[in-house]
């Protein structure tokens, strides 16, 4: 039980609410006094033009920046597209991943196995998050298509971890 608590803690805690106020969240850079408009198409994306003050300002009822500034129709198919690629991935981890590794049936080293495969997107996200000038210098469109890259590599290696994982726990759940 434990072990699954951080199998799905280490997905929900960052997709269920941060994931989804990142790339809803304008810039920061875009909002505020110094960002004056007259229309919406004048600030940056995910604000509007605020027609009480003539300020630039969050789309999002209860603030935050620093984000993509995407539309919600657009995080939803995101989201719902992640949803889709996961249960895939993870009905078909006997058949395209274990079995041809040679890992059926899986046991705990397996499990073992995937979870330090599962740090890895992660790892490498954050260094590039640190180092690259794609981050650094806030390019809008390269971020997203850095954050997509990752997130779908690391939703298919939690698939599988997370298949493998169902499967122990069905056969040791089977055993008491």
């Amino acid at each position: 039980s434990l072990g699954r608590l951080f199998l799905f803690a280490s997905r929900d805690f960052w997709f269920e609410v941060p994931l989804p106020f990142y790339l809803r969240s304008p810039a920061c850079g875009g909002l505020g006094e110094d960002f004056v408009c007259e229309e919406d198409v004048d600030c940056t994306h995910g604000a509007i033009c605020d027609a009480v003050g003539g300020v630039c300002a969050n789309l999002n009822a209860g603030g935050g920046c620093g984000g993509l500034g995407l539309s919600r129709v657009l995080v939803g198919t995101f989201l719902a597209a992640y949803i889709i690629l996961y249960g895939q991935v993870q009905s078909w981890t006997p058949q395209l991943v274990t079995g041809p590794l040679g890992q059926t049936p899986p046991n705990k080293f397996t499990e073992v196995l995937w979870g330090m495969i599962n740090c890895i997107p992660t790892l490498v996200m954050a260094i590039v998050m640190y180092v690259s000038p794609t981050f650094l210098d806030e390019s809008r469109g390269g971020m997203a298509g850095w954050l997509i890259s990752f997130i779908v590599i690391f939703a298919v290696i939690f698939a599988i971890n997370s298949s493998i994982h169902s499967y122990l726990v069905v056969k040791y759940a089977a055993s008491d």
